[in-house]
């Protein structure tokens, strides 16, 4: 099937790029990299890393509806698969749990997404304000984990639920 390809494709550059960082548990030999990537071209193989996962799991949204018989091209969000298959729908109802799960790789695919579209600036430490007798700790929201080997996991997991999502359908 088309879609499948194309999740397949854009979680395998995905992983291309994130290895070329030099990250992750799948360490790049040393003679295949020249120089060490900047903090500006790290930056760019993240996000873009980021942008092809994000790709993978729209096109995962459109494999689940023309699995379901649904023949479309694009599908937005879970929230729209939902409304086209029916909130009863076994693979609406998988996404949902996922989605409420703040380990989940949906969830933190939700966050990366959010991430995406307005990066803020590296988390900042701690700040303490000392106000008298009173010490306060003020602690920077982290966002979402952006490391290679945290992305490498993440995908690692999307291929995992794309495996068992052709299993359950057995179309591919």
């Amino acid at each position: 099937m088309k879609w499948q390809r194309v999740v397949q494709e854009k979680l395998f550059l995905a992983e291309t790029l994130l290895r070329s960082t030099g990250g992750g548990d799948h360490q790049v030999e040393p003679s295949k990299v020249e120089v060490e990537p900047s903090k500006v071209q790290r930056t760019a193989l993240v996000q873009g890393a980021v942008a092809l996962i994000l790709n993978a799991r729209a096109s995962l949204l459109v494999l689940i509806a023309q699995s379901n018989q649904n023949k479309v091209n694009e599908v937005v969000s879970l929230d729209a698969l939902g409304q086209l298959l029916g909130e009863n729908n076994p693979d609406i109802q998988s996404l949902r749990q996922l989605s409420q799960n703040r380990h989940s790789w949906w969830y933190q695919l939700e966050m990366l997404a959010a991430w995406l579209m307005h990066p803020r600036e590296e988390p900042r430490a701690a700040s303490e304000h000392d106000h008298g007798s009173n010490l306060i700790i003020a602690i920077a929201d982290e966002g979402p984990a952006t490391t290679p080997a945290d992305l490498l996991g993440l995908i690692k997991e999307f291929k995992t639920y794309t495996a068992e999502l052709s299993q359950r359908h057995d179309e591919w």
